[in-house]
């Protein structure tokens, strides 16, 4: 059996060197981008409360309208029914 050390020659040990410098540039570009996709997704988690928030005070505004319009109907319908009561008792009247 050769020894490690002598079957293997300096144009491998060239390649091999070649080779992991290559990945370590790859690593290095790998850990720049993910880098910047934490930033976006933290813009994107920022911008999600944020619309959430917006979201959360137009729905409860949503619901203040809705009450505020049940009122107004139930207003209006009792000033209609009371028109339509002193309307009879005119006619009753005659």
């Amino acid at each position: 059996m050769v020894p490690f050390t002598e079957s293997i020659s300096k144009q491998d040990l060239e390649i091999t060197l070649k080779i992991h410098e290559k990945v370590i540039e790859v690593q290095s570009v790998v850990a720049d981008q993910n880098e910047e996709i934490i930033k976006l997704l933290g813009s994107i988690k920022e911008m999600s409360d944020k619309d959430k928030d917006k979201l959360d005070k137009l729905v409860k505004q949503s619901e203040e309208t809705s009450r505020d319009l049940f009122q107004v109907k139930i207003l209006f319908l009792t000033g209609l029914l009371s028109i339509v009561v002193q309307i009879v008792q005119i006619f009753l009247k005659k």
